[in-house]
């Protein structure tokens, strides 16, 4: 029966079609300045690109909080992270091109 429940379009092969990539940027102030080597590294292994001093972007299929999930470990307790899934922006002489991510 059509319209499937979206648990079943992976079964289905339809998967891809559902769930489409979006572009996250990721901002963060770490507690510790000798976290930024550790982050980047997460970052750069995802493709994400740095458009700011301590934002970047990447493009993925998670959901802002599994990306946030998996980056936070990165961050610690005492830092700070937020993700946001855009779907249009605007820049200003950012540091890598957003739309090329």
């Amino acid at each position: 029966m059509w319209p499937l429940p979206i648990e079943r379009w992976k079964l289905c092969g339809l998967f891809l079609e559902a769930q489409s990539t979006a572009v996250y940027f990721v901002a963060y102030n770490l507690a510790k300045s000798d976290q930024n080597k550790n982050l980047w590294d997460a970052l750069t292994a995802m493709g994400a690109k740095r458009v700011q001093d301590s934002v970047w972007a990447v493009r993925r299929s998670f959901t802002a909080p599994q990306l946030q999930k998996q980056l936070w470990a990165y961050v610690g307790l005492q830092g700070q992270l937020l993700v946001v899934d855009s779907q249009t922006w605007a820049s200003w002489n950012p540091l890598f091109d957003v739309n090329s991510v």
